[in-house]
């Protein structure tokens, strides 16, 4: 919605003592009307369409018109409401009360709604505003994240909890109606509202749009939907915004019918939700306004989604279209936009000629009175579902009950906040920070309120300074320390030297709508870092202590040439209140979850840049985000055990028919998915084995993703059976570093034991061959193993050589155990080691290097007496380019062998 300089100042209201008197007088002729001879309409126990017929068949051609108008509350009084039977009132971006308290804004609202009650058929009015991240127009109430950084948290469970959240805390103040969420999905990030949308892919909209909408409402089929401590929601803004060209607000959107269905989905579920008021898009489609596109409101979206509830415009959306030189007059204007199917009409600025100039049409017969009826009914309909007419006044409990910006609601905004955080660099895992070391805090950023929240928060365009309670970056990392007195912050960045670490905050000025455009001629030029934030990242790199990089921002900005100087990097969009859920992932005590939910340009003459591009080759693609935590991390090469996964969605673990085969991952149905966080040593070709089962055979059903890329499709043949298995492979090209890679089931119907990845041509992690050569994995990944019956191995942290892990190979019965890796690498002479010791009494221990038909070893000694020591072979040479090593054990019940540091290296 849009908000505009208002109209001269505030008009005198009721003081509060004549409202309360007012409410209480009104309140009891309204329940004395209802219960003597009320009407259909006014009797609760009625179906809703009784109600709304017997409500119409009342009213006046006045009344009517009055109903399909909005105004805001600086531009009308409450006796203005009364008079001309305004339906609604709403407040704009920063049109608050004085003070703006909850209370203020509740003695504000029950003025506007006594006038309403007032009149002779009691409509209440239903209050609007624009509670885009929390209530952000109310100080003290809670900021949530924006819907871009709920995007990135992919957590549809969170998102219902937000919405919830800020329902409560708006209901508080009295008003019943939230213009949220926006539905849209934006393809380029030039747009100043980008940060409203939820993602760049509509599936993901759909899904976090449809948990908002819950959250917000209630199910259709409770009973408090609407009512109680919940609001009645607006998806917005139909349809397609987010897709104009070169990302120009209220520009023009050239796709066809057809194109634009899949960003009709998100509103398609949301109906199917239970949203009851849509906004339109300020936005042109194909050179027509959507304001004035009766196909596009009546049919499309009318019709075709079966949508009851009602339609209203955004700010000043039909005297824009005169401003703009669309009509030439304001009763054109108004003739077609309310024959193209709004309903209700959001005119802040030109209330006063909307209801004559409506009068005119419909006695001129321009305008049917049918169609008038029909927006009538539809406005009525939401009234009498959100029950305002039995509870059309503030219920003051949700004020005193604290829950208003208390710990409850920003317990889950700081939730929020740490699972949008998206890490996109971690350079030797620096990242989670010690809470011992010593942190240097860098720029203004880190400290500012304004800042972390952005657009929307207090005013329309938002502002810098601490501009409501909160808790700031800086002050979430000095609770999060052991001692406060080892946090150092400068905001200009300089005397960072003889700290561990400098954590740097920067990112864009507050903004919102058209203000954040940016482009030639635009308000913003570029995405480029500020010369302000540039001349910080210096100060802080000219001390040489290694920087964790903040970026506060309602979409990616070009990096590319600053990010080879961060050892860390984080988007944390636009957080919102809580800065300490920034600390919480910072210090290690979550790790980080976030996925881009936008594609991240290399630089402005890339933008726009979306997964669905054909090139698609972008500084971090669609979907990127790394985990901190080193255990959460399998090596490669190496094998991973199916059920090892670092997230997965729709699928099950069973245990596989095989002796000691361990666990496999089924029930996979179409769009499943299982997700392996995977640190490839060098760049190269891998060749990826997977060993799958099925009943049927599954064609082309696994597609091997790097965020939006994919790898390599494989088919599931017909094993014969769930647990009858083979091994499929392929080659990809796999990148250097810490990544996601994502098993989706493009086809259902099989199962998965494990997945492989060595490299084609090995290379060596300094100088050693072998993956996870210490069980630093925490567990045996990349070890293949045997045994004869009994699993005797496990990775365990009980008095290792070195590190925190070593293997153990022991039973409480007679086992045989073997554990090895096969290396492909180059022809040559190698050297491969291990340190052991063990309890005595085994039958055979020892190493061994296995090539082609010849297989060397070396004896471990059995004798307990015996502490760690180092075991060789040396000069093992390799012709055929492949080579297995490993220990092996036959021991007797309850003895036991320990190793560690395992190293396969060239000794050419």
């Amino acid at each position: 919605m849009k908000n505009r300089k208002m109209a001269s100042g505030l008009r005198n209201l009721l003081s509060i003592a004549l409202i309360a008197s007012l409410i209480f007088s009104t309140s009891a002729l309204y329940s004395a009307s209802a219960n003597a001879d009320a009407p259909p309409y006014k009797d609760p126990t009625q179906p809703v369409e009784t109600r709304a017929t017997d409500l119409l068949s009342r009213m006046t051609l006045d009344e009517k018109i009055g109903q399909m108008l909005q105004v805001e509350r600086r531009t009308a009084t409450p006796t203005q409401v009364k008079d001309h039977f305004i339906g609604s009132v709403l407040s704009g971006g920063g049109s608050t009360p004085n003070p703006n308290t909850p209370t203020a804004w509740a003695d504000t609202i029950d003025a506007f709604q006594t006038q309403a009650m007032q009149t002779l058929l009691q409509i209440p009015i239903i209050y609007g505003v624009d509670a885009v991240h929390g209530h952000n127009n109310v100080y003290g109430a809670t900021i949530f994240p924006h819907n871009v950084g709920l995007g990135a948290t992919r957590d549809t469970d969170l998102v219902k909890r937000v919405a919830a959240a800020t329902a409560k805390e708006v209901r508080a103040t009295g008003i019943q109606w939230d213009f949220s969420p926006c539905l849209c999905s934006p393809q380029d990030i030039r747009w100043g509202r980008t940060y409203e949308g939820f993602s760049e892919n509509p599936s993901i909209v759909a899904k976090m749009g449809e948990a908002y909408t819950q959250g917000l409402q209630g199910l259709p089929t409770d009973s408090n939907f609407m009512k109680g401590s919940k609001v009645v929601g607006s998806i917005k803004h139909w349809v397609g915004d987010g897709n104009t060209l070169n990302g120009d607000d209220q520009g023009n959107i050239t796709l066809t019918e057809h194109e634009l269905d899949s960003y009709i989905q998100p509103y398609r579920v949301a109906v199917r939700a239970g949203a009851r008021t849509v906004m339109i898009s300020l936005t042109t489609w194909n050179n027509v306004k959507m304001h004035a596109h009766q196909h596009l409101i009546s049919k499309m979206l009318k019709e075709d989604l079966s949508f009851t509830g009602m339609v209203v415009s955004d700010w000043n959306g039909t005297t824009s279209l005169v401003n703009q030189g669309i009509y030439s007059n304001y009763s054109d204007a108004l003739k077609n936009t309310v024959n193209a199917g709004i309903d209700m009409f959001m005119e802040p600025d030109n209330w006063q000629q909307f209801i004559p100039t409506l009068k005119n049409l419909v006695n001129t017969n321009q305008v049917p009175q049918s169609r008038i009826d029909d927006a009538v009914r539809r406005i009525l309909r939401v009234k009498f579902e959100a029950g305002l007419f039995e509870e059309p006044y503030t219920d003051r409990s949700l004020i005193s009950g604290g829950t208003f910006g208390g710990t409850e609601h920003r317990t889950i905004a700081r939730e929020a906040v740490r699972k949008s955080a998206t890490l996109l660099k971690n350079e030797g895992h620096i990242l989670p920070l010690s809470k011992d070391a010593k942190v240097f805090v860098a720029g203004a950023k880190a400290n500012d309120i304004g800042y972390q929240s952005g657009g929307w928060t207090m005013t329309w365009q938002g502002s810098p300074g601490n501009i409501t309670p909160g808790t700031t970056i800086l002050q979430g990392i000095q609770s999060a320390v052991s001692h406060s007195s080892n946090v150092t912050y400068s905001p200009t960045g300089t005397g960072a030297a003889g700290n561990d670490i400098a954590i740097v905050v920067i990112g864009e000025y507050p903004y919102a709508e058209m203000m954040g455009d940016v482009g030639t001629g635009q308000p913003i030029p570029d995405l480029e870092l500020s010369s302000d934030d540039i001349k910080l990242l210096n100060n802080v790199k000219s001390s040489g202590v290694p920087m964790v990089v903040i970026m506060l921002s309602g979409r990616p900005m070009i990096i590319t040439n600053h990010l080879p100087d961060w050892k860390a990097f984080v988007a944390a969009w636009l957080p919102g209140t809580e800065g300490n859920g920034l600390a919480d992932v910072l210090f290690g005590d979550y790790d980080f979850t976030g996925k881009l939910p936008l594609s991240w340009p290399r630089s402005m003459a890339q933008i726009p840049a979306n997964s669905k591009d054909a090139n698609y080759s972008p500084l971090f693609p669609y979907d990127f985000g790394l985990n901190a935590s080193v255990t959460n991390v399998k090596e490669v090469p190496g094998m991973i055990e199916a059920e090892n996964h670092n997230s997965a969605s729709g699928v099950q673990t069973e245990a596989t028919s095989d002796v000691n085969g361990g666990l496999n991952v089924g029930y996979i149905d179409t769009n499943d998915w299982i997700e392996y966080r995977v640190n490839v040593p060098e760049t190269g070709v891998y060749k990826v084995s997977m060993r799958v089962a099925s009943q049927n055979g599954a064609p082309n059903a696994i597609e091997l993703r790097n965020g939006s890329t994919n790898l390599a499709t494989f088919s599931v043949p017909n094993t014969g059976g769930w647990q009858s298995w083979e091994t499929v492979t392929q080659n990809v090209t796999l990148n250097a570093g810490v990544q996601t890679l994502r098993l989706h089931a493009s086809a259902g119907n099989w199962n998965l034991n494990w997945l492989e990845l060595r490299p084609t041509n090995s290379t060596p992690v300094n100088g050693n061959y072998l993956v996870n050569p210490g069980f630093e994995s925490g567990s045996t990944t990349g070890w293949d193993q045997w045994n004869g019956g009994v699993l005797a191995q496990a990775a365990d942290t009980s008095f290792p050589y070195s590190g925190a892990y070593k293997l153990t190979h022991w039973a409480s019965s007679d086992y045989q155990q073997l554990t090895r890796q096969t290396i492909s690498l180059p022809n040559g002479i190698y050297r491969f080691s291990a340190w052991a010791r063990s309890s005595g009494g085994q039958k055979a221990l020892h190493l061994y290097a296995k090539n082609g038909n010849k297989e060397v070893t070396a004896v471990v000694a059995s004798n307990a007496s015996d502490y760690w020591k180092k075991y060789t072979i040396d000069n093992i040479v390799v012709d055929t380019g492949q080579i297995e090593v490993g220990v092996w054990s036959n021991a007797n019940a309850n003895n036991w062998a320990a190793f560690d540091h395992f190293e396969l290296v060239s000794a050419n």
